[in-house]
């Protein structure tokens, strides 16, 4: 009976540590924590534009759509405008970051719009627990903005506000080039229901961002946000990308030639299935997302921690809706599993012997205890390092043909979207 009452008190105690440790650990990703070459990427546009304009910002090394640069600046000025003088790199990483803390916490709030009342809790915690957003706003990247806009304009479009919807994707789609992978299941039930007025607004509100920089420089413009992407070279946490350093592959073409013949032949079929079996209804579109997304992303050549975080909020929802909450708690689990790979990666190459090189990446106080850390897991792991990324290798390619396949069996089977349907 004791034994049951202490279990029931730590039990108790750690339903309320939870969201305490959870904003313990958000605030440290949030202010603590900055990935210095993106950081000093971003900042380069700030002087691009005071320079030459905001319509010269290809000339520059900026290979996103116009409204991620625009966003950035935007922070950027604010800053100095309302803190003129403070030099104080907390504060810096702290107002550069908040647009990603904003769109975080009004995901948090929507996202329980597609589910039941049941599972209110639970996809919020799912969201908020996710090792890949965590990631995201250790790294300062702003694809969260985008995710937003994504799911605003699909709530619009359920709430039949196709306009306003349009207008939302357009903007998802001016800030991330993600985006793109999943405009054909919006155009598909857009056109499978006659709604011309939204493919319409999409198109005028996508060129009305895109055109003046195009009308700029073309050239810089299509090359950079388009072709650098597509020609760029297997980075990352990617599963090429991991095999090539566990098996020292030199010369990468004749596999790389390979593996974007898979990456396109499995782009097509995942979307010849979509438009097959689902996308006639709203209610079908959160899994049509899941499944291109999930399947885009994990066999693409270019894969960071943060890439993830584009197919769990449909995943959760999926998940949730369909009765299998085994698949939330698996696409986290992959989400921690490709952030291990990044921090064991990072660990073997990178040497810290001199102090001040990691001081771009942490901040004050925590520069001692990291480097003693990373010192130590270093001289821990530096024999087992590669037996350690086959293990993790391993564990994502199963989890990531489980996840697939579960995703594509939950759009091929024959259930009508009258049997479930998400909340209001």
């Amino acid at each position: 009976m004791r034994l049951y009452i202490c279990h029931y008190r730590y039990i108790c105690a750690l339903k309320y540590l939870e969201w305490p440790i959870l904003a313990f650990i958000m605030f440290m990703a949030w202010g603590f924590i900055w990935n210095f070459y993106d950081a000093s990427v971003f900042t380069s546009w700030n002087k691009i534009i005071e320079a030459k304009g905001i319509l010269s910002i290809y000339e520059g090394h900026t290979v996103y759509p116009p409204l991620f640069p625009i966003i950035f600046y935007l922070v950027h000025k604010f800053y100095i405008v309302f803190f003129n003088g403070i030099q104080n790199v907390l504060l810096l990483k702290l107002i550069l970051k908040a647009p990603i803390i904003i769109a975080t916490l009004i995901i948090a709030y929507i996202l329980p719009k597609f589910t039941s009342t049941n599972f209110k809790i639970d996809i919020i915690r799912f969201w908020l627990w996710c090792p890949s957003l965590i990631a995201l706003i250790a790294i300062g990247q702003y694809d969260v903005i985008s995710i937003l806009f994504i799911l605003l304009s699909l709530y619009s479009m359920k709430c039949n506000r196709y306009v306003i919807s349009a207008i939302f994707l357009a903007i998802a789609t001016c800030i991330k080039q993600f985006t793109v992978l999943i405009i054909p299941i919006f155009m598909f039930y857009a056109i499978y229901n006659k709604k011309w007025n939204y493919i319409i607004t999409y198109i005028l509100c996508s060129l009305a961002i895109t055109i003046p920089f195009l009308i700029a420089n073309a050239d810089n413009f299509i090359n950079k946000v388009l072709f650098f992407h597509i020609n760029r070279r297997p980075i990352g946490q990617s599963i090429i990308y991991t095999l090539k350093l566990i098996f020292s592959i030199k010369d990468i073409d004749f596999y790389l030639s390979i593996w974007n013949i898979i990456f396109t032949c499995s782009f097509i079929l995942t979307n010849v299935v979509v438009f097959k079996y689902d996308v006639r209804h709203i209610n079908e579109l959160p899994e049509s997302m899941a499944v291109v997304l999930f399947i885009a992303i994990m066999i693409n050549k270019v894969v960071f921690p943060h890439y993830l975080l584009w197919f769990c909020p449909f995943i959760y929802i999926v998940a949730l809706n369909r009765g299998k909450k085994y698949l939330a708690h698996l696409a986290n689990i992959l989400s921690l599993t490709v952030l291990m790979q990044m921090l064991l990666w990072i660990i073997a190459k990178w040497h810290f012997s001199n102090i001040q090189s990691l001081s771009k990446h942490v901040h004050g106080v925590l520069i001692n205890i990291i480097h003693l850390i990373i010192t130590y897991m270093e001289n821990m792991l530096k024999e087992h390092i590669f037996v350690i990324l086959e293990f993790l290798l391993i564990i994502n390619i199963m989890l990531t043909i489980f996840i697939a396949a579960q995703l594509i069996k939950i759009v091929i089977k024959k259930t009508t979207y009258k049997e479930y349907s998400y909340g209001s």
